[in-house]
């Protein structure tokens, strides 16, 4: 069985505008093959809590910012996706809110607007973080 040849470039820069405030930006694009790795688990809020592998020539702008206050976290990134041989464009924002409840454990709420089409889904969890 012969590998299929994927590839996807990512290009970001993130910016510190104070010690409790950063912003950042990113493009995202696919070949025309996609880039799928099955074994990294990336299939989408409704898998993997993240926006997941896009499809084959899509490209993601990405633009957000992140703040904390203390023991808490605000995020928000909003992502358009375009793909100029489909015209299937779509547009991502997502948003969280944290808590560091100790050195080893923090909780999350996050959500996710996913618009594609004339479809619009909803996705919201929440993420416990333990670590030894």
């Amino acid at each position: 069985m012969e590998a299929e040849d994927m590839d996807m470039t990512m290009i970001g820069a993130t910016y510190n505008v104070n010690e409790s405030m950063s912003i950042s930006g990113s493009q995202t694009t696919y070949g025309e093959n996609g880039f799928n790795v099955g074994s990294a688990s990336m299939g989408g809020f409704d898998n993997s809590g993240s926006l997941g592998y896009l499809g084959a020539d899509d490209v993601n702008l990405a633009i957000g910012g992140a703040y904390a206050m203390g023991d808490f976290t605000l995020g928000a990134t909003m992502n358009t996706i375009t793909n100029e041989a489909s015209d299937d464009d779509r547009e991502v924002m997502h948003i969280s809110a944290g808590y560091t409840m100790s050195a080893n454990a923090n909780l999350s709420l996050s959500m996710a607007t996913d618009t594609k089409g004339d479809t619009e889904t909803n996705y919201m969890w929440i993420t416990l973080n333990v670590m030894p």
